[in-house]
């Protein structure tokens, strides 16, 4: 993994040429890559950022509607790759071919249909199950049950399969369970609950909090008809919008307060929730993350799986077209989206930072803009896309655009939208023992060490016979975090402590950081052992059971993390929106509306995941995207996407009728 993790500023032709011709789609990107070529004085637009939503913006107007010729269009990445936090690596010392993502890593085919019609039906890339790496379940997709979670000294692990599953073990209250839970709020059979609550059951229910979901919730479960179901979303969401919670608009109640002040949810049954539940991503909901913002994601998702479509209704991942599925990483969608606009004359740039955007012209009063870059390039501009995040566009600072004109609700936008830390880390093993010893290809960890989460059915694998499972290789996701808490519960702190260098908007570095066994420095070598040590915690039991490896986890040949403590995914905080623009001071605002446009009378527009509603999701940035190019250019409905979908989430951007 030449150079990984080191640095990220310019690079030569050939680095970049090596980096990214790492798949078919990238062979030909490669050698359009401009890197240290001259850069023109002006190009009508300038997108800023190879991330998805870059790329997308550069694939839409020059590809698929042909709104801009291509030849009219620059596209400057500051790294020495593109994605962003989509970090695809394939070259890891003595695995190489071996597939990992240390960033965005899936979508959900209903949840997220930008993704699904973009990927599958625009692109025409091939996608498999997410918890099938081998292709062996003949078109199941089965659910990423819980196999082992452990907390405040107690353990459960599944012992089947199907059956005595982890969920099934803790379906009723026992004096078991290490947390306080008071006597009113127990689950279970003979128990004053049917089943122990979780934060999303006072949002999505007939007994929601929410009054306007309460009321049209059984009408929206029952209906099976797509765009009836869309329908219905939209007028609860506008419904939501017109109400308020004690005279306080839902846009700036968190979830937290309403399961606290209206459910009597108690400290120890939200530690109980986070510290054994399934998805990781679940801190972000006990955060200070609004009401009204939640229920757009969670809503909009209950609409969208009415959705009549072929296949799995689960998440996949980019795989190659090869019997075993092989997984080909993230980045191939990007990869995929630049080729063709490279070759639809996109002009496209690595190395290129973006450092000052002003006003051109001798007056600098003019509606053309000039982006500087860190190394001493500039070009002006008609139309700017930002691919940035919060950090990236408060490092550009107060003196440049857009921050410096940008109207006032923008720049609340930019305050009610904060990071969070995420971290990933794969190992792998020559001797795949998750698979040969233990026969599981399937399963999640849920535990109360530093690594959090692990998963068998996240990681790049191989096997001589994938149906017997013998000869098998590769690596699994051993720990996967979120969070911002400083040592709770699923912290993204941890990996961050062995990280040598940050990778944040001051830096000129890359995230991912390659270990190898017998290889590693000092530094290193404290983290590898921590690792293992807490793999073995976890895994041990079922090796001697299995009577398998000498009941001991193996170490691992090589490990792959990366740690996105400064630029990770983003929530949204519950401000209200400044006083004055002629309304109520406590009306929201909406980070997409004025991403169209935070600078009144210039063409910029902000197209990130952290201005979408899907935060931590891909579908945030190319719905980001797809908004600004049709409020602000009038860039028409993609034929590959479908009207219901398209009128509810961009045409109206989500906020109901």
């Amino acid at each position: 993994m030449a150079g990984m993790g080191h640095h990220r500023g310019v690079m030569s032709l050939a680095a970049a040429a090596a980096a990214v011709a790492l798949f078919a789609a990238a062979a030909d990107l490669a050698s359009a890559i401009r890197g240290d070529a001259q850069v023109p004085a002006h190009c009508k637009v300038v997108i800023v950022g190879g991330g998805i939503g870059g790329a997308y913006a550069a694939w839409r107007l020059a590809v698929d509607s042909k709104a801009v010729a291509g030849r009219d269009i620059c596209l400057f990445e500051a790294a020495k790759r593109f994605g962003g936090r989509i970090l695809t690596v394939d070259d890891v010392p003595g695995f190489e071919g071996y597939t990992v993502d240390l960033g965005a890593y899936r979508y959900h085919r209903t949840d997220h249909t930008h993704m699904r019609l973009l990927v599958e039906n625009a692109l025409k890339l091939p996608v498999h199950c997410y918890t099938d790496p081998l292709n062996r379940d003949d078109g199941v997709c089965n659910d990423e049950s819980r196999w082992l979670v452990t907390s405040r000294g107690a353990r459960w692990a599944s012992t089947n399969f199907t059956t005595n599953t982890v969920d099934e073990q803790l379906a009723n209250w026992s004096e078991d369970i290490p947390f306080s839970i008071p006597p009113k709020y127990r689950w279970g059979k003979g128990q004053p609950l049917d089943e122990r609550r979780k934060l999303t059951d006072f949002l999505l229910s007939a007994s929601s909090g929410v009054p306007a979901v309460a009321a049209r919730w059984k009408e929206l479960e029952r209906t099976n008809d797509y765009t009836n179901a869309m329908k219905i979303v939209d007028e609860v969401l506008a419904a939501v919008r017109a109400d308020s919670y004690r005279g306080t608009p839902w846009s700036e109640v968190s979830l937290t307060t309403l399961a606290f002040e209206e459910f009597g949810f108690t400290m120890e049954e939200l530690k109980y929730y986070l510290q054994t539940d399934q998805a990781i991503g679940d801190n972000l909901f006990v955060g200070p993350t609004s009401v009204y913002w939640l229920l757009r994601d969670l809503l909009r998702a209950v609409a969208l799986k009415k959705a009549p479509i072929d296949g799995f209704k689960a998440m996949v991942v980019p795989v190659k077209d090869d019997a075993a599925k092989t997984r080909a990483g993230m980045v191939t969608i990007i990869h995929t989206m630049l080729q063709a606009a490279s070759k639809a004359g996109v002009r496209i740039y690595l190395g290129h930072k973006a450092d000052r955007i002003t006003r051109a012209g001798s007056r600098g009063d003019g509606k053309r803009m000039r982006v500087a870059f860190a190394n001493g390039a500039s070009v002006t501009t008609d139309r700017l896309f930002l691919n940035m995040g919060q950090p990236d566009l408060i490092s550009l600072g107060r003196t440049s655009l857009p921050l410096s004109e940008a109207s006032a609700d923008f720049v609340r936008s930019v305050e009610a939208t904060r990071p969070y830390a995420l971290s990933k880390m794969y190992c792998f093993w020559r001797d795949a023992w998750w698979l040969s010893a233990l026969r599981e290809t399937v399963g999640r960890t849920r535990t109360d060490l530093p690594i959090a989460s692990a998963r068998f059915h996240d990681g790049a694998m191989r096997c001589r016979d994938r149906r017997s499972l013998t000869g098998c290789s590769g690596s699994m996701l051993v720990s996967y975090s979120l969070s911002d808490d400083v040592l709770g519960s699923s912290s993204a702190l941890p990996p961050s402590l062995h990280d040598p260098t940050p990778y944040s908007p001051l830096s000129d570095t890359d995230q991912g950081r390659v270990l190898v066994k017998g290889r590693l420095s000092p530094r290193q070598r404290v983290h590898w052992d921590s690792v293992l040590r807490q793999l073995r915690k976890l895994f041990n039991p079922a090796l001697s059971k299995a009577g398998a490896n000498g009941g001991v986890v193996p170490s691992p040949d090589a490990c792959v993390y990366a740690s996105w403590t400064h630029v990770g995914v983003h929530i949204r905080l519950p401000y209200a929106a400044p006083d004055g623009n002629g309304r109520r001071p406590s009306a929201e605002v909406d980070p997409r509306a004025t991403a169209v446009s935070p600078v009144p009378g210039l063409d910029i527009h902000m197209v990130n995941e952290a201005w979408g509603v899907h935060h931590g999701w891909a579908e945030s940035s190319v719905g980001a995207a797809e908004i600004a190019m049709y409020h602000s250019m009038g860039i028409r409905r993609p034929s590959w996407m479908d009207a219901p979908f398209h009128r509810s989430t961009i045409v109206q951007m989500n906020n109901g009728e």
